[in-house]
């Protein structure tokens, strides 16, 4: 399930990574931010996808955790493009994301394989 769920944000964010560069664009390099194992598993295997469906070879630049700050500061400071926080992060009144235009929530319409997730995941 962590999987799927980590696939599907990597997918989510390329959408979004295409439609805000030249969608024309042969390459495209998206920064992720995540705890460690939620990305690097999968890389050759989004890539893969990507390149075959859409002729893009996408660079994955991905730097792991060490301090739930981090979230916030790169991602204020524009240095990722992705962020895979935990629940309780995007929430906190102590990191202002969706409210200080830092980062944008997933549209869960866009996941449609998101009915099939338990329910205290989707409550998170």
């Amino acid at each position: 399930m962590k999987r799927s769920l980590c696939i599907l944000c990597l997918l989510s964010l390329f959408y979004l990574q295409l439609f805000q560069t030249n969608i024309f664009s042969k390459e495209i390099t998206i920064r992720i931010h995540c705890w460690e194992g939620y990305a690097k598993p999968y890389v050759e295997n989004f890539k893969k996808l990507v390149k075959e469906k859409y002729k893009i070879d996408v660079n994955l630049k991905i730097t792991n955790v060490s301090d739930p700050n981090e979230f916030w500061n790169l991602a204020r400071g524009k240095k990722v493009d992705l962020i895979s926080p935990a629940h309780n992060i995007p929430r906190s009144p102590s990191w202002a994301f969706v409210d200080g235009k830092v980062a944008i929530p997933v549209d869960l319409k866009n996941i449609e394989n998101y009915k099939y997730l338990l329910p205290v995941l989707q409550y998170n």
